[in-house]
């Protein structure tokens, strides 16, 4: 939903970087964001932290901005 919201304030919201770490049991991603309107410039940063078993399934999830 935010980044519905997002994308009808800011007409060309996109993501600008995507990375990620993986290991055995987890997974890391970095996400940085931007838009642009008349004289405002947007540029988040999301992170997210999941944990999964061997089968991957998902065991935790952590976000932030």
């Amino acid at each position: 939903m935010e980044a519905k919201i997002y994308s009808v304030t800011f007409p060309d919201w996109k993501p600008a970087n995507f990375t990620y770490w993986a290991a055995d049991d987890w997974f890391a991603m970095k996400t940085r964001w931007e838009g642009h309107t008349t004289g405002f410039e947007h540029h988040p940063t999301t992170f997210a932290f999941a944990e999964c078993d061997v089968a991957v399934t998902l065991d935790k999830h952590d976000a932030a901005v």
